[in-house]
């Protein structure tokens, strides 16, 4: 609920800031943006629950889980230029790029479907691991 929350509010909130400096931006092309950030923040989210249920102290998963966002984008961000771009592929931050969205209106599905797919998978294995570690 918090990432819808926050998708909802947050364009709003940048559209009208747009609005009061002078410059324009599409809302609709604002609003695909935020709309096509919910599987990325979804993946990333499901990253922190596989290593809740890997890890036994709740501060330790929460830093853990942070760290491996973290670099998994900055992986992703420094890989990208290179011939080994497709290295890259390990990180959420691969499949959500917000330029092509706010710049041309274009997005690939084909990308989110990649992302809710991996999210699939890692609540299924997080949930397979909590019920073998505390269940069983």
């Amino acid at each position: 609920m918090p990432i819808l929350a926050l998708n909802s509010v947050v364009p709003i909130v940048v559209y009208s800031v747009v609005s009061v400096i002078g410059a324009s931006v599409d809302p609709i092309r604002l609003l695909m943006i935020h709309l096509l950030s919910i599987p990325f923040l979804l993946a990333c989210a499901a990253i922190g629950i596989g290593l809740s249920v890997l890890v036994d102290r709740p501060t330790i998963a929460q830093r853990l889980a942070m760290a491996v966002v973290s670099g998994l984008f900055l992986f992703q961000s420094l890989v990208a230029t290179t011939d080994f771009a497709w290295v890259g592929a390990i990180s959420p931050k691969y499949y959500f790029d917000p330029a092509p969205i706010l710049l041309e209106g274009t997005y690939d599905l084909g990308a989110v479907g990649v992302l809710l797919v991996a999210t699939g998978v890692l609540l299924l294995a997080s949930q397979w691991q909590f019920k073998r570690r505390d269940i069983g």
